[in-house]
Protein backbone atom coordinates (compact mmCIF):
# COMPACT_ATOMS: atom_id res chain seq x y z
CA UNK A 1 0.00 0.00 0.00
CA UNK A 2 1.56 3.39 -1.00
CA UNK A 3 2.36 5.62 1.81
CA UNK A 4 1.59 9.01 2.03
CA UNK A 5 4.14 12.55 3.04
CA UNK A 6 3.15 14.30 5.83
CA UNK A 7 2.62 17.54 3.80
CA UNK A 8 0.37 15.39 1.28
CA UNK A 9 -2.09 14.29 4.15
CA UNK A 10 -1.84 18.07 5.43
CA UNK A 11 -3.19 19.38 1.76
CA UNK A 12 -5.75 16.32 1.42
CA UNK A 13 -7.36 17.61 5.34
CA UNK A 14 -6.96 20.77 4.23
CA UNK A 15 -8.91 20.41 1.05
CA UNK A 16 -11.43 18.42 2.94
CA UNK A 17 -11.89 20.91 5.54
CA UNK A 18 -12.99 23.86 2.82
CA UNK A 19 -15.29 21.45 0.84
CA UNK A 20 -17.08 20.76 3.85
CA UNK A 21 -17.27 25.18 4.73
CA UNK A 22 -18.46 25.50 1.16
CA UNK A 23 -21.24 22.39 1.92
CA UNK A 24 -22.28 24.03 4.63
CA UNK A 25 -22.41 27.45 3.34
CA UNK A 26 -24.71 26.47 0.27
CA UNK A 27 -26.74 24.18 2.67
CA UNK A 28 -27.53 27.04 5.01
CA UNK A 29 -28.20 29.78 2.30
CA UNK A 30 -32.34 30.32 2.38
CA UNK A 31 -34.08 29.51 -0.11
CA UNK A 32 -36.91 32.29 -1.76
CA UNK A 33 -39.57 30.63 -3.98
CA UNK A 34 -42.12 33.42 -5.61
CA UNK A 35 -45.09 32.56 -7.38
CA UNK A 36 -44.10 34.67 -10.46
CA UNK A 37 -40.92 35.59 -12.25
CA UNK A 38 -41.67 39.63 -11.57
CA UNK A 39 -41.21 38.85 -7.56
CA UNK A 40 -38.19 36.56 -8.34
CA UNK A 41 -36.50 39.36 -10.31
CA UNK A 42 -36.90 41.52 -7.15
CA UNK A 43 -35.93 39.13 -4.94
CA UNK A 44 -32.79 38.35 -6.39
CA UNK A 45 -31.78 42.08 -7.00
CA UNK A 46 -32.54 42.24 -3.37
CA UNK A 47 -30.61 39.44 -2.46
CA UNK A 48 -28.06 38.92 -4.20
CA UNK A 49 -25.94 35.90 -3.61
CA UNK A 50 -27.31 36.11 0.20
CA UNK A 51 -30.04 33.94 -0.62
CA UNK A 52 -31.12 31.03 -3.78
CA UNK A 53 -33.99 32.28 -5.55
CA UNK A 54 -36.63 30.51 -8.05
CA UNK A 55 -39.76 30.69 -9.63
CA UNK A 56 -43.08 28.83 -10.28
CA UNK A 57 -44.42 30.72 -13.04
CA UNK A 58 -43.37 28.62 -16.40
CA UNK A 59 -42.05 30.19 -19.93
CA UNK A 60 -44.71 31.76 -21.43
CA UNK A 61 -47.02 31.37 -19.27
CA UNK A 62 -48.93 34.34 -17.36
CA UNK A 63 -49.38 35.44 -14.13
CA UNK A 64 -52.99 35.12 -14.45
CA UNK A 65 -52.83 31.24 -15.51
CA UNK A 66 -50.45 30.23 -12.88
CA UNK A 67 -51.95 27.14 -11.12
CA UNK A 68 -50.67 24.85 -8.26
CA UNK A 69 -49.82 21.67 -9.92
CA UNK A 70 -48.12 18.60 -7.70
CA UNK A 71 -44.90 19.24 -9.24
CA UNK A 72 -44.43 22.89 -7.18
CA UNK A 73 -45.10 21.13 -4.04
CA UNK A 74 -41.29 20.27 -3.71
CA UNK A 75 -40.60 23.94 -4.05
CA UNK A 76 -43.25 25.46 -1.75
CA UNK A 77 -42.15 23.57 1.37
CA UNK A 78 -38.71 24.03 1.42
CA UNK A 79 -38.41 27.30 0.96
CA UNK A 80 -38.01 29.32 3.60
CA UNK A 81 -39.39 32.23 2.04
CA UNK A 82 -42.62 32.66 0.15
CA UNK A 83 -43.75 35.40 -2.05
CA UNK A 84 -46.74 36.29 -3.68
CA UNK A 85 -48.75 39.09 -5.24
CA UNK A 86 -52.04 39.03 -3.91
CA UNK A 87 -55.03 36.29 -3.16
CA UNK A 88 -56.61 37.32 -5.19
CA UNK A 89 -53.81 36.99 -8.39
CA UNK A 90 -53.05 33.72 -7.26
CA UNK A 91 -56.26 32.20 -6.35
CA UNK A 92 -55.86 29.26 -7.67
CA UNK A 93 -53.02 28.73 -4.79
CA UNK A 94 -55.69 30.45 -2.29
CA UNK A 95 -56.38 26.65 -0.44
CA UNK A 96 -52.59 25.81 -0.13
CA UNK A 97 -51.34 29.51 1.07
CA UNK A 98 -54.06 29.37 3.99
CA UNK A 99 -52.00 26.22 5.33
CA UNK A 100 -48.64 28.01 5.56
CA UNK A 101 -47.52 29.92 8.68
CA UNK A 102 -47.65 33.39 8.26
CA UNK A 103 -44.11 34.16 8.68
CA UNK A 104 -42.68 32.17 5.57
CA UNK A 105 -45.12 34.11 3.69
CA UNK A 106 -44.94 37.86 2.05
CA UNK A 107 -47.71 39.34 0.41
CA UNK A 108 -46.56 42.23 -1.77
CA UNK A 109 -50.13 44.07 -1.58
CA UNK A 110 -50.34 43.84 1.87
CA UNK A 111 -47.22 46.40 2.39
CA UNK A 112 -47.01 49.91 1.84
CA UNK A 113 -47.44 49.98 -1.82
CA UNK A 114 -48.59 52.97 -3.89
CA UNK A 115 -51.71 52.17 -6.17
CA UNK A 116 -52.53 54.02 -9.63
CA UNK A 117 -56.35 55.48 -9.76
CA UNK A 118 -58.02 52.93 -11.77
CA UNK A 119 -59.09 54.04 -15.09
CA UNK A 120 -62.51 51.96 -14.46
CA UNK A 121 -64.30 50.75 -11.42
CA UNK A 122 -64.68 47.18 -13.03
CA UNK A 123 -64.52 43.90 -11.65
CA UNK A 124 -62.41 40.78 -13.06
CA UNK A 125 -64.01 37.77 -12.56
CA UNK A 126 -62.08 37.33 -9.51
CA UNK A 127 -63.49 40.37 -7.82
CA UNK A 128 -60.11 41.58 -8.23
CA UNK A 129 -60.91 46.17 -8.89
CA UNK A 130 -56.98 47.23 -8.86
CA UNK A 131 -53.95 46.84 -10.93
CA UNK A 132 -51.47 44.02 -9.18
CA UNK A 133 -48.95 44.49 -11.40
CA UNK A 134 -47.08 46.85 -9.18
CA UNK A 135 -43.70 45.70 -9.86
CA UNK A 136 -43.50 48.03 -12.50
CA UNK A 137 -43.52 51.03 -10.23
CA UNK A 138 -39.64 51.12 -9.07
CA UNK A 139 -40.84 52.57 -6.33
CA UNK A 140 -43.02 49.29 -5.20
CA UNK A 141 -39.72 47.42 -6.12
CA UNK A 142 -38.52 48.83 -3.92
CA UNK A 143 -40.85 48.45 -0.66
CA UNK A 144 -40.63 44.86 -1.15
CA UNK A 145 -36.65 44.32 -1.73
CA UNK A 146 -36.25 46.24 1.50
CA UNK A 147 -39.52 43.74 3.04
CA UNK A 148 -37.04 40.81 2.04
CA UNK A 149 -33.85 42.21 2.85
CA UNK A 150 -35.40 42.58 6.56
CA UNK A 151 -37.28 39.35 6.40
CA UNK A 152 -34.01 37.90 6.10
CA UNK A 153 -31.61 40.33 8.73
CA UNK A 154 -29.63 41.46 5.00
CA UNK A 155 -28.58 45.32 5.02
CA UNK A 156 -31.51 47.59 3.84
CA UNK A 157 -30.14 48.29 0.08
CA UNK A 158 -31.70 49.86 -3.29
CA UNK A 159 -32.74 48.39 -6.70
CA UNK A 160 -32.48 51.56 -8.61
CA UNK A 161 -30.40 54.31 -7.81
CA UNK A 162 -32.25 57.96 -7.81
CA UNK A 163 -29.99 59.05 -10.26
CA UNK A 164 -30.92 56.74 -12.98
CA UNK A 165 -34.54 57.25 -12.07
CA UNK A 166 -34.11 60.51 -13.17
CA UNK A 167 -32.27 59.53 -16.38
CA UNK A 168 -35.95 57.25 -17.37
CA UNK A 169 -37.72 60.33 -15.88
CA UNK A 170 -35.86 62.21 -18.65
CA UNK A 171 -36.15 59.72 -21.85
CA UNK A 172 -39.83 59.24 -21.22
CA UNK A 173 -40.35 62.55 -20.98
CA UNK A 174 -40.89 63.75 -24.45
CA UNK A 175 -43.58 60.69 -24.80
CA UNK A 176 -45.54 62.02 -21.38
CA UNK A 177 -49.09 62.71 -23.60
CA UNK A 178 -48.49 60.62 -26.67
CA UNK A 179 -51.23 58.12 -27.47
CA UNK A 180 -51.25 54.17 -27.63
CA UNK A 181 -52.84 50.77 -27.06
CA UNK A 182 -52.45 48.44 -24.88
CA UNK A 183 -53.58 44.61 -25.41
CA UNK A 184 -53.57 44.44 -21.63
CA UNK A 185 -54.22 46.54 -18.86
CA UNK A 186 -51.45 46.05 -17.10
CA UNK A 187 -49.50 49.04 -17.11
CA UNK A 188 -50.96 51.50 -14.78
CA UNK A 189 -47.89 51.27 -12.41
CA UNK A 190 -45.57 51.95 -14.77
CA UNK A 191 -47.52 55.19 -16.62
CA UNK A 192 -47.85 56.67 -12.93
CA UNK A 193 -44.27 56.00 -11.80
CA UNK A 194 -43.72 57.93 -15.08
CA UNK A 195 -46.01 60.49 -15.38
CA UNK A 196 -47.54 58.91 -18.55
CA UNK A 197 -50.76 59.12 -20.13
CA UNK A 198 -53.38 55.81 -19.97
CA UNK A 199 -54.42 53.77 -22.57
CA UNK A 200 -57.67 51.96 -23.64
CA UNK A 201 -57.28 47.60 -23.88
CA UNK A 202 -58.38 45.05 -24.92
CA UNK A 203 -58.28 43.10 -21.74
CA UNK A 204 -58.89 44.06 -18.03
CA UNK A 205 -56.01 44.51 -15.24
CA UNK A 206 -56.97 40.55 -14.26
CA UNK A 207 -56.25 39.67 -18.11
CA UNK A 208 -59.74 38.80 -19.19
CA UNK A 209 -61.32 39.70 -22.20
CA UNK A 210 -63.34 43.43 -22.13
CA UNK A 211 -67.10 43.24 -23.98
CA UNK A 212 -68.40 44.01 -27.19
CA UNK A 213 -68.97 47.87 -26.12
CA UNK A 214 -65.33 47.92 -24.97
CA UNK A 215 -63.78 47.12 -28.08
CA UNK A 216 -66.54 49.14 -30.31
CA UNK A 217 -65.39 52.18 -28.14
CA UNK A 218 -61.54 51.09 -28.87
CA UNK A 219 -62.05 50.93 -32.16
CA UNK A 220 -64.24 54.33 -32.31
CA UNK A 221 -61.16 56.12 -30.40
CA UNK A 222 -58.47 54.91 -32.54
CA UNK A 223 -60.02 56.13 -35.69
CA UNK A 224 -60.70 59.99 -33.64
CA UNK A 225 -56.95 60.32 -32.93
CA UNK A 226 -54.84 57.61 -34.12
CA UNK A 227 -52.23 55.89 -32.24
CA UNK A 228 -48.65 55.76 -32.29
CA UNK A 229 -49.04 51.90 -31.69
CA UNK A 230 -50.57 48.73 -30.17
CA UNK A 231 -48.22 47.83 -26.96
CA UNK A 232 -48.67 43.24 -26.66
CA UNK A 233 -47.63 41.31 -23.71
CA UNK A 234 -45.66 38.57 -25.76
CA UNK A 235 -47.49 35.83 -23.82
CA UNK A 236 -51.20 37.29 -24.44
CA UNK A 237 -50.75 38.52 -28.33
CA UNK A 238 -54.32 36.80 -30.17
CA UNK A 239 -55.16 37.22 -33.39
CA UNK A 240 -57.76 39.65 -32.97
CA UNK A 241 -55.21 42.25 -31.53
CA UNK A 242 -53.38 41.35 -34.73
CA UNK A 243 -56.08 42.29 -36.95
CA UNK A 244 -56.70 45.12 -34.94
CA UNK A 245 -53.14 46.25 -35.70
CA UNK A 246 -53.33 45.43 -39.13
CA UNK A 247 -56.64 47.49 -40.38
CA UNK A 248 -55.27 50.65 -38.27
CA UNK A 249 -51.87 50.43 -39.89
CA UNK A 250 -50.20 49.95 -35.77
CA UNK A 251 -47.21 48.98 -35.43
CA UNK A 252 -47.16 46.21 -32.82
CA UNK A 253 -44.60 46.80 -29.75
CA UNK A 254 -43.66 44.32 -27.39
CA UNK A 255 -44.12 45.33 -23.63
CA UNK A 256 -43.32 42.58 -21.43
CA UNK A 257 -44.31 43.01 -17.61
CA UNK A 258 -42.70 39.68 -16.61
CA UNK A 259 -39.45 39.89 -17.54
CA UNK A 260 -39.16 37.15 -19.55
CA UNK A 261 -35.71 37.10 -20.95
CA UNK A 262 -34.51 38.64 -17.77
CA UNK A 263 -31.56 36.79 -15.78
CA UNK A 264 -32.35 36.85 -12.02
CA UNK A 265 -28.97 38.20 -10.35
CA UNK A 266 -28.28 41.63 -8.06
CA UNK A 267 -28.83 43.46 -11.11
CA UNK A 268 -31.82 42.06 -12.62
CA UNK A 269 -34.81 44.70 -12.11
CA UNK A 270 -32.49 47.76 -12.98
CA UNK A 271 -32.20 45.47 -16.07
CA UNK A 272 -35.86 44.95 -15.98
CA UNK A 273 -37.20 48.57 -15.84
CA UNK A 274 -34.00 49.63 -18.66
CA UNK A 275 -35.47 47.33 -20.89
CA UNK A 276 -39.46 48.12 -20.41
CA UNK A 277 -38.59 51.86 -21.09
CA UNK A 278 -36.35 51.17 -24.30
CA UNK A 279 -39.73 49.36 -25.13
CA UNK A 280 -41.87 51.75 -24.47
CA UNK A 281 -39.83 54.99 -26.50
CA UNK A 282 -39.90 51.89 -29.60
CA UNK A 283 -43.38 53.09 -30.32
CA UNK A 284 -42.77 56.29 -30.88
CA UNK A 285 -39.33 56.41 -32.80
CA UNK A 286 -39.49 56.81 -36.59
CA UNK A 287 -39.67 53.31 -38.46
CA UNK A 288 -36.51 53.00 -40.29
Amino acid sequence: MMLLSRNTWRCMIYIAVFISMSLCDVVAKPRIVTTIKPLAIIAASAVGDAASVEYLQSPGQTGHDLHLVPSMLTQLESADLLLRVDQHFEHRFAGYFETVPSERVLTASQLGLHWPEPATAEKDEHGLERDLHFWLNPANAEVLAAAIQTHLGLPLTRLIEPAQMRDYRAALAPFKNARYLTHHDAYGHFRTAFDLSAAPSFRDAGGGQRGISSHYDLRESALRSPPSCLFVEPQLLTKAARQFAKSHNLAVIPLDPLGTDVTLGIAAYSKFIDGLVGQFKQCFLPTP
